[in-house]
């Protein structure tokens, strides 16, 4: 998953989490329809930091790597 970028593809959540693409595509749709990413292209999306959900877990990430 291109973490460092902030973007994740249908083929490297598939490659990472072992699952077919199909059901990568079906995760990632979800997360989309609920508001969590962003759709970049076609197979690529990217967190939505305008959601306060993602926004909360950005916080969250940031004050546990601080430690």
């Amino acid at each position: 998953m291109a973490l460092k970028e902030g973007k994740i593809s249908v083929t490297d959540l598939s490659y990472r989490a072992k699952v077919k693409p199909d059901v990568a595509v079906s995760v990632l749709e979800d997360l989309f329809r609920r508001g969590l990413l962003v759709r970049v292209s076609n197979d690529v999306f990217e967190p939505n930091y305008a959601s306060p959900v993602i926004s909360c877990l950005a916080q969250l990430l940031e004050i546990v790597f601080r430690s």
